[in-house]
């Protein structure tokens, strides 16, 4: 209470002080204010010269403020504003009228309400004003006549545009001109109407058909004569260098008359004087009541080429000095506001000099009471610290543990799709063993579902690394959503039927096509069901419903088994949450976190309700309309599920018979499992001949025995050369570089599997993997390379084997034809030229070589060169500049008889019947 009150007596003391000081100051001079209305007609470059004018003189007297109105343009505007500067009661009213007539009323309004009443460069139609102030327009528009006179030749057309039509400046320059033109030259005058604005004077203008027939253009002020340039320079350029242009104003500023003068925009411009200081300064005799003149005419000038730069030099120093002397008066003004702060503060000072003594007792009291309350908060701020330390140690070590407990099913994650592999093949081969008794194939389809349950498994765990690293992405595509619903439904009603679960499905919608990634969207489905199956005992209900909605659609999976606890509830979403573990049924807790990551990629709204021993509830809710998805995506146009959601009869009698046949094709599989090894050998040995590696090494070594492989299968991830390396190794070996490979992995990431196509692998199948898909693409590969062979065989008979394209190589095979091409291209001719300088100048082997054209071409180093002989005889033959036997000799054959021979065994004919055709 004591403290209240000290301070309350402090505060009366300092407001009496201080109303004390304020009514002891003394008053200024000039202390009246006095206010100047000006009614400004609109807004261009010389308008915003007077007011910057006016603003200027104004600011030399303390007393006086300024009030501007602009009208715009608009006589009825500028009547309610001088009507409103009238009710302000302003000390004199400048008028710059737009139009003459609609503003006198309001003009001797004002001046008869006693109101001194100025108007500035037009005119009224009345001679009730104080003062008039302003060029003769009549006069300057008579000067620009006689400058007319002396620079244009007789029959000259003159372009003249018009400000307003009813100002009286724009007569005015309108009438001198006219009345002064020479009548004996016979000058012919065209009229357009600006109204004082750049862009009414382009439009205006622009409107002429040609401007070819204009000689001079004269505009009532510069910005219109500036408009005028720019349209005729933009639609006839030739014109517009030839034409004249004259204007008024002559105003200094950036793009203004003066400077355009200066830039040799315009010939001249003749200067309407602004007149904004005289104004102020008339308007101020007439308030300190000195006499004034009734009317005060501006002098006007030329301004022209060989003045403007000169005048605007000046005009940039009066502004520059003008500018030193706002800052000056600034300064000024600044220091008199210091003088009297420093003098109120030096009086206030002493007076609280008077309070300080009681108070100075008090803040020491306070100061010490601060000091142990700072204590205290600096103690609790160091365990509010220590506790975040500890709480950013803990989340750190949570972090860790997630990041192992993920890493940790990643590593599972790619361990198993081994095995997988191995349990897929001979599953697939039991199932389509029509002779297994009824209740082995139901367990065989037991089997199959739930490696199919394994694998999808496998692929949510891999998901979670994508998600954490921004790297998923939606793949939509539209589909009927009612008969995908429906299919995942079908997926549980054997379990439904086994468990005796009463399981139903309803909708209020026969069709909806919606944008979804349908693989996610399936998951999070079967994820829901399945747990509602976890949860349900013997004789429950699962309901599965579909509700079209406004804008989305809303999918739900009620339950009546034993609920979730509200424990429960609030992590139910959260990743490796595995929930109550009293009824036996933990997972590993990523279903339900990864399908709310699905949704949310959607867009979408994923939300659980449950009462323990009564019922669950999962509703998912998801827009129809793909323009609501804000996440990245991939559009598909391909519709997969208008295939898969109807019955299709796949016609498999083609691949059978290509399963059912053996090839001559050399297989190498390079593997480090024995399990896997084992089962590729044993697989595809029923259709290839195989050879097998361990790792990459024993691969090149079996390549180096001088074996001929046909395709080379290979794991990736190999003690010693893992896959990768062996794709590198082989691809860049002149030798080898031509086999196709294919890698069999585990890893399944799209980082990986683009690395290893960058590497040069043909073919890049993850794992599992259906074996007679491999063994299909294995054929296919291999026969591929037997089309190119067919294809160079087939443009050497047709004579084009020098642009034979066979095929998509790889780079260095590319290098190899080339440089082969090049090499016999070059020799074919020397008769000298063996297979074993063609060996050399490549650098392979004979074997190598041998082996590697027969892979490419389908033919022998030998038989190549022969025939690249012959196809050069053949062109030859076809020009019919020589005989048979100098094109022998010319083509690199010793002898013209074994040259017709082998032409006849090539091509079926004679070399004479070659020619003779063509």
């Amino acid at each position: 209470m004591k403290n209240t009150n000290l301070f309350r007596l402090a505060f009366l003391l300092f407001a009496g002080l201080s109303i004390f000081l304020s009514s002891c100051q003394p008053k200024e001079e000039g202390d009246k204010k006095y206010v100047i209305g000006f009614s400004q007609c609109t807004s261009d470059s010389w308008r915003e010269a007077v007011l910057l004018e006016m603003q200027i003189e104004a600011s030399n007297y303390r007393n006086v403020e300024l009030v501007v109105y602009n009208a715009m343009d608009n006589s009825s505007r500028q009547v309610s504003q001088i009507r409103k500067l009238i009710s302000q009661n302003v000390d004199v009213l400048i008028i710059s009228p737009n139009e003459a007539v609609p503003i006198t009323d309001v003009a001797v309004e004002a001046y008869r309400k006693g109101i001194p009443t100025i108007i500035h460069d037009r005119k009224i139609q009345s001679d009730e004003y104080t003062v008039s102030i302003g060029a003769n327009n009549y006069n300057i528009g008579s000067a620009i006549g006689e400058y007319i006179n002396g620079q244009l030749p007789p029959n000259s057309k003159i372009l003249e545009i018009w400000g307003l039509e009813g100002s009286s400046p724009a007569m005015e320059r309108h009438d001198g001109l006219i009345d002064h033109l020479r009548s004996d030259k016979n000058f012919q005058v065209t009229q357009v109407f600006g109204k004082w604005h750049y862009n009414s004077a382009y439009d205006a203008v622009n409107r002429l058909a040609t401007f070819a027939d204009i000689d001079l253009v004269y505009a009532h002020n510069d910005v219109m004569a500036l408009a005028a340039r720019d349209v005729i320079m933009k639609r006839d350029s030739v014109s517009g260098k030839r034409i004249r242009f004259i204007g008024i104003d002559g105003v200094y500023g950036d793009g203004a008359g003066l400077q355009a003068v200066a830039d040799e925009k315009l010939e001249a411009s003749f200067q309407y004087p602004t007149g904004g200081a005289i104004s102020i300064q008339v308007a101020m005799q007439i308030i300190n009541g000195e006499k004034v003149k009734k009317n005060y005419v501006l002098n006007t000038a030329i301004i022209n080429r060989g003045n403007a730069k000169t005048i605007l030099a000046q005009s940039e120093q009066l502004n520059h000095y003008q500018k030193r002397i706002n800052r000056q008066r600034q300064e000024e003004d600044n220091l008199l506001s210091r003088f009297k702060f420093l003098r109120n503060s030096t009086i206030l000072i002493l007076a609280l000099m008077l309070l300080i003594i009681p108070l100075l007792g008090y803040v020491m009291y306070m100061n010490l009471r601060v000091k142990n309350k700072n204590k205290e908060l600096h103690d609790k701020n160091q365990l509010v610290e220590a506790q975040k330390e500890e709480l950013a140690v803990k989340n750190s070590q949570i972090e860790n543990i997630s990041n192992q407990k993920l890493q940790f099913f990643t590593n599972i994650s790619h361990e198993i799709r081994t095995p997988l592999t191995l349990i897929l093949g001979p599953v697939n081969k039991l199932i389509k063993n029509s002779k297994l008794d009824p209740s082995i194939q139901e367990d065989v389809a037991l089997m199959k579902r739930n490696v199919d349950r394994l694998y999808r498994i496998v692929n949510q765990i891999l998901d979670f690394r994508r998600i954490d690293n921004d790297k998923m992405k939606l793949i939509l595509r539209q589909v009927d959503l009612i008969g995908m619903v429906r299919e995942v439904f079908d997926y549980f009603t054997g379990i439904a039927e086994e468990k005796q679960i009463h399981y139903r499905f309803s909708t209020n919608i026969d069709e909806l096509n919606i944008y979804i990634d349908v693989n996610k969207i399936e998951q999070v489905l079967v994820n829901i069901i399945s747990n509602a199956f976890k949860y349900s005992d013997s004789g429950g209900d699962i309901s599965v419903r579909i509700t079209g909605e406004a804008e989305t659609v809303l999918l739900e999976v009620e339950d009546h088994g034993r609920g979730i606890s509200k424990e429960s509830m609030e992590h139910l979403f959260e990743r490796f949450y595995t929930g109550n573990k009293t009824f036996g049924t933990v997972g590993f807790g990523i279903g339900l976190n990864l399908s709310k990551e699905y949704v949310d990629l959607h867009d979408g709204e994923i939300r659980a309700e449950s009462q323990p021993g009564e019922y669950t509830l999962f509703s998912v809710r998801l827009y129809k309309d793909i323009t609501h998805y804000t996440h990245e995506y991939i559009l598909e146009e391909t519709d997969r599920f208008n295939l898969s959601y109807h019955d299709m009869e796949v016609d498999t009698t083609v691949v059978n018979e290509m399963l059912s046949k053996t090839y001559d094709y050399h297989v190498l599989v390079v593997e480090d499992d024995p399990d896997v090894r084992y089962s590729l050998r044993k697989e595809l040995s029923a259709n290839f001949q195989v050879e097998v590696a361990g790792n990459g090494n024993e691969a090149l070594d079996l390549l180096g025995q001088g074996d001929a492989f046909h395709l080379i299968l290979s794991d990736v991830l190999m003690p010693g050369m893992n896959g990768f390396q062996l794709v590198n190794r082989v691809k860049n070996d002149l030798a080898f570089s031509h086999i196709p490979i294919i890698l069999l992995t585990a890893l399944s990431e799209d980082s990986q599997r683009i690395y290893g196509i960058a590497e040069g692998a043909d073919e890049y199948i993850p794992k599992p993997f259906n074996i007679d898909f491999l063994k299909i693409r294995i054929i296919n590969m291999i026969s591929e390379r037997q089309k190119m062979k067919e294809a160079y065989m087939k443009n050497l008979r047709a004579g084009t084997m020098d642009n034979v394209e066979v095929c998509k190589l790889m780079k260095v095979d590319e290098l190899f034809r080339d440089k082969l091409l090049s090499i016999v291209d070059t020799q074919y001719e020397n008769s000298d030229f063996s297979i074993e300088d063609l060996s050399e100048h490549l650098g392979l082997s004979r074997v190598h070589l041998y082996r590697k054209m027969k892979t490419l071409f389908g033919v022998s180093p030998t038989d190549y060169l022969r025939n690249y002989r012959l196809n050069k005889a053949m062109l030859l033959l076809k020009a019919r500049q020589y005989n048979i036997s100098e094109i022998a000799y010319m083509t690199g054959f010793t002898s013209p008889a074994y040259f017709t021979k082998c032409f006849r065994t090539l091509y079926g004919v004679t070399p004479t019947e070659a020619m003779v055709a063509n």
